[in-house]
C-alpha cells in the first residue's frame, strides 16, 4: 500500500507549480510560481520587488500548496507546507550552490550549469528564493470521500524527502531538465489508500496549525 509519504512525493514529482502564502502589513498574499526541487525543499525564481518576494526577505516564512488541477473530484489530492524561507545572495557561488542541488527530476547537464548561473545574474533584479519545508501536511481523501469534509494529514517530512529522492531518478531524462512523469517510480505511483487507512494516521499525527486548515 502506498504511505501517505509517498503520495506526497509523487505529487511532489509530477507537478510543476507551487502556489505560495505570505503576509506582510498589507494583509495576506498568494502567487503561484514554477518549483524545482532540492534537498529537503524547493526553490523558486521571483522578480525581488514582487510582493511574495519582498514577504520572504522580510519575514523568512511561507506556506504553500501543491496539488493536480486535473484530478477528478472523488481523486482531489495535494500537499500543503509551512517552509522556512529566504532569498538567495545574488552571488555566483550562492546561486551555483542552490542549483547545483537540484534533485535529478530537475538537474541540468553537467557543462550546463554554469551558464545558468551567469542567466540568473544576468537580470538584476532577479532572485532565487528557498523554500526549506519544516511540516507537510496532505489531503484526506477518507474524510472527503466519506463523509464530504476538507481536512489533512500531517506527513513526515523526512520520510516524503526520502521518497522523493529514491524516485527521481526515473522521472528525468538523459542530460536535461526536468522531464516526463510516466517513468516515475512504481514506489510512488498515487492509489488510493484502503479504506480507513487516512483515518487511522490521522489519529497518529497532530492536527495542523488553524492557519493552514
Amino acid at each position: 500500500m502506498t504511505s501517505l509519504e509517498q503520495r506526497a512525493a509523487a505529487i511532489l514529482a509530477s507537478q510543476r507549480f507551487v502556489v505560495i502564502g505570505t503576509a506582510d502589513t498589507d494583509g495576506p498574499w498568494t502567487a503561484a510560481a514554477q518549483y524545482r526541487l532540492v534537498p529537503r525543499g524547493l526553490y523558486v525564481e521571483s522578480d525581488r520587488g514582487s510582493r511574495h518576494a519582498r514577504a520572504i526577505a522580510a519575514s523568512g516564512v511561507a506556506s504553500g500548496v501543491v496539488y493536480d488541477s486535473s484530478a477528478a473530484l472523488t481523486d482531489a489530492d495535494g500537499v500543503q507546507f509551512s517552509f522556512r524561507a529566504a532569498e538567495v545572495d545574488a552571488e555566483a557561488a550562492a546561486v551555483r550552490g542552490v542549483l547545483g542541488a537540484r534533485l535529478p527530476r530537475d538537474a541540468t547537464a553537467r557543462g550546463e550549469l554554469e551558464a545558468e548561473v551567469t542567466a540568473v545574474l544576468a537580470v538584476p533584479t532577479k532572485r532565487l528564493y528557498t523554500l526549506d519545508v519544516e511540516r507537510a501536511y496532505v489531503f484526506d481523501r477518507d474524510a472527503w470521500r466519506t463523509r464530504g469534509t476538507d481536512a489533512r494529514i500531517e506527513v513526515d517530512a523526512a520520510e516524503m524527502w526520502a521518497a522523493l529522492a529514491w524516485g527521481c531518478p526515473g522521472t528525468s531524462s538523459p542530460g536535461g531538465v526536468g522531464a516526463a512523469t510516466p517513468g516515475l517510480s512504481s514506489a510512488l505511483v498515487v492509489t488510493g489508500p484502503k479504506p480507513g487507512a487516512d483515518a487511522r494516521r490521522h489519529r497518529e499525527r497532530r492536527p495542523p496549525p488553524r492557519w493552514l486548515r
